[in-house]
């Protein structure tokens, strides 16, 4: 058999697809997509209204200072004490990522890459504690720093990630400083038995 009617008896045989079936698959499944991309965008902004009355409105973030305590770190996640897997997306708090963490008498900015910067004033930080991971991000012993503060409707934990161990025992050392007395040793031993 010569390649001609090998060919001939190939191109004789009836097509195996049926496009109007194929364009109907196609957009079967886009439509399916599209559907849950949407639920996933519904059920993120819904889940930052339900938790916006429980964080309140943050304080708008000043200019960097020019004096105080200054590292380089990643925003980690902010959690409340109870729920050390979920991530709180209300009031930009969402989104992880670079930061430069700046610490004065006025309180701790966190002077975010693309997103918006989080000031907390002095009187709102409770303490600070030493952690594994949080909002399923897991890292050596000891390799996040836990910063609690008080939200509108209770404790959040915010979570940051420093390359330099030296910088993360010196911004904890600032922060705990703004800290009262008494809340450091409290909030510690909460966050330790979320970890």
């Amino acid at each position: 058999m010569d390649f001609a009617s090998l060919l001939a008896q190939y191109s004789d045989q009836a097509e195996v697809t049926s496009w109007p079936a194929r364009v109907l698959l196609t957009v079967l499944v886009l439509g399916v997509t599209a559907v849950a991309v949407l639920g996933m965008w519904r059920g993120w902004h819904r889940r930052a209204e339900r938790q916006q009355e429980w964080v309140g409105v943050l304080p708008p973030a000043p200019e960097a200072p020019e004096h105080g305590d200054s590292a380089s770190a990643r925003y980690v996640a902010s959690v409340r004490p109870e729920q050390w897997q979920v991530r709180i997306t209300a009031a930009s708090l969402g989104a992880p990522g670079n930061a430069i963490v700046y610490v004065w008498a006025q309180g701790v900015l966190l002077q975010r890459e693309g997103e918006n910067n989080i000031f907390l004033p002095a009187e709102a930080i409770k303490g600070t504690q030493s952690v594994r991971g949080m909002a399923q991000e897991v890292y050596e012993r000891d390799g996040v720093l836990a910063v609690t503060w008080q939200a509108a409707g209770g404790d959040v934990i915010t979570g940051l990630r420093f390359t330099d161990a030296a910088d993360q025992t010196r911004i904890a050392a600032a922060l705990n400083a703004l800290a009262p007395p008494s809340a450091g040793s409290a909030g510690g031993q909460q966050e330790q038995s979320g970890t």
